[in-house]
């Protein structure tokens, strides 16, 4: 997913950084400043639309409703991504000056293993996943303008 390759492309340009900021002898060619995330989804045929309506978690009307009480599933759709990744010193400096749209602060996915069923969600662990990201990301909750889910 589109998600997957932002948050691997993000921690790899993160931990790149960290390695060469602890090396004072740091090789050429190990920095990593730019990354190109993508990730498509197509639906190319009837099986596993099916298999969702079936297993009754695609949304009855078609919508997902991502944090409310009214969601009944997920809205199913064809969709694709792209983004380039850029590592700035001063995000704000660059958000000023028209050269970036967003910045990525931090990043978390996570699987507990031990949800009831596929189609029954973790609470708690969506909960842990929502604060890590926030922790990594460095920022108040109250600061957050966008977040993926």
């Amino acid at each position: 997913s589109s998600l997957v390759s932002t948050a691997q492309a993000q921690k790899a340009m993160h931990s790149i950084r960290i390695e060469d900021a602890e090396e004072s002898h740091a090789s050429a060619g190990t920095t990593l400043d730019e990354a190109i995330s993508a990730g498509v989804l197509v639906i190319s045929g009837p099986a596993c639309t099916i298999g969702y309506c079936l297993n009754n978690m695609t949304s009855v009307c078609g919508r997902s409703r991502t944090f409310d009480e009214s969601a009944s599933g997920f809205g199913r759709g064809e969709g694709i991504c792209a983004l380039l990744l850029k590592l700035v010193d001063h995000a704000d400096a660059a958000l000023e000056s028209g050269r970036l749209r967003a910045v990525l602060c931090g990043t978390c996915m996570n699987q507990d293993g031990r949800s009831a069923s596929i189609t029954a969600p973790n609470g708690p662990s969506q909960q842990e996943c929502v604060r890590a990201a926030l922790q990594e990301s460095e920022i108040s909750c109250n600061d957050l303008q966008i977040a993926e889910m």
